[in-house]
């Protein structure tokens, strides 16, 4: 999660995670790698916390193009398969009158717990407990606003009737009460559609409890920050295009799922919150070998101040398609570069090299973490 309760200022602390081993002689080519491709006016002064499994212990803090890299070494037993470690998941980040704490939920593992206690190291900073089930990825702050994934509900024991919420006013006050404290909140809105999704995602176990389009918030909807006249403007993913070969009745079927849920969450959120301005961003999808991939053009982030109006978006590798498929994602591109354009922010792609983890959802959000901003 990204603290996003002002939006004029800068990132100045950038969590990242990267998968697998990675020892010292590695260190600098790999990351160059991940985060190469980042704007080099991406806020010189930002100090990048790089999340890892070490092989031979601490690595030195070093530079890469000015930047500060501060390395945070991750130590586990347990195998990732091959898959990045989320830096959303595990915990969320507080800013506090007197600076940054990392929130730990109840239900982080010891992969999680283990990547809190080396970022509260290398940050200096307190670690503070609670019992709710929480994913980073699956909360937006807005101010005084709490925007929620609605399967956190059910995570957080709301009972289940079908494949909705059984309405339980007792439960929800109480579980509301416990956020708001939680986050310094005033009012939650919960994001969520009332069609069940099996969009076929690597993460279909998670997502066949979840009464989301997508497995996390920060998949579909993406800050975009105050207008002149004090509104709040939210980015919703939209189905733009898909390739087509190979695109049977089973695809067909959950491309419309599909867009029928993120219609739901455009009128729940313009329910929700007076005053809302939405514009849309592209969402890829593509059946592969029978299973619908994912690639979301509102994973990223805004950053919108007075000397800077800029939105960085994930690139999923359009200079390096030779396919027709580029061509469908260099139409996305420009489709997402108009409403970006009309509220005055100007289009970043971040071509970060994730391969297969992209199709599965996530990419620069998912893969990133602001700690600390200064406003």
């Amino acid at each position: 999660m990204a603290l996003l309760s002002d939006f004029e200022g800068k990132a100045i602390k950038i969590a990242v995670a990267t998968p697998g081993d990675v020892d010292a002689t590695r260190a600098h080519s790999l990351l160059r790698q991940q985060l190469g491709n980042l704007p080099g006016q991406l806020h010189p002064d930002c100090q990048i916390f790089w999340v890892h499994r070490s092989t031979n212990g601490t690595i030195a803090p070093f530079k890469i193009d000015g930047r500060a890299i501060v390395p945070v070494p991750l130590y586990t037993e347990q195998p990732l398969k091959g898959h990045m470690r989320w830096i959303q998941d595990p915990f969320v980040c507080l800013q506090q009158h007197a600076g940054v704490t990392l929130l730990l939920p109840a239900n982080t593992d010891e992969i999680g717990r283990e990547t809190v206690r080396a970022l509260s190291r290398a940050l200096d900073c307190p670690v503070q407990h609670t019992d709710l089930h929480l994913e980073g990825g699956n909360i937006l702050q807005l101010g005084d606003t709490l925007l929620l994934g609605k399967d956190l509900a059910y995570q957080n024991g709301i009972p289940q009737q079908s494949s909705w919420l059984k309405p339980d006013r007792e439960a929800w006050t109480v579980l509301e009460g416990k956020l708001k404290v939680c986050f310094h909140a005033k009012k939650i809105v919960w994001v969520g559609t009332k069609h069940q999704m099996e969009l076929g995602l690597d993460c279909t176990a998670v997502a066949r409890c979840s009464w989301q389009p997508l497995f996390h918030l920060d998949l579909f909807v993406m800050p975009g920050g105050i207008s002149e006249a004090g509104h709040l403007r939210l980015f919703l993913g939209e189905v733009d295009c898909w390739e087509q070969i190979g695109l049977g009745n089973q695809g067909t079927e959950a491309i419309k799922q599909l867009k029928l849920a993120l219609e739901e969450v455009k009128s729940g959120l313009t329910e929700a919150i007076p005053n809302v301005q939405i514009a849309r961003l592209p969402i890829l999808a593509a059946v592969q070998s029978g299973r619908l991939s994912i690639d979301t053009m509102c994973n990223g982030w805004v950053e919108a101040g007075r000397n800077l109006g800029g939105a960085f978006l994930p690139d999923f590798g359009r200079n390096a398609r030779k396919d027709a498929y580029a061509q469908d994602r260099h139409t996305a591109h420009l489709n997402a570069e108009q409403p970006l354009a009309a509220w005055g922010l100007k289009c970043q792609w971040v071509d970060m090299d994730l391969g297969q983890l992209s199709t599965e959802g996530g990419a620069l959000h998912c893969s990133t973490k602001i700690l600390e901003r200064t406003f």
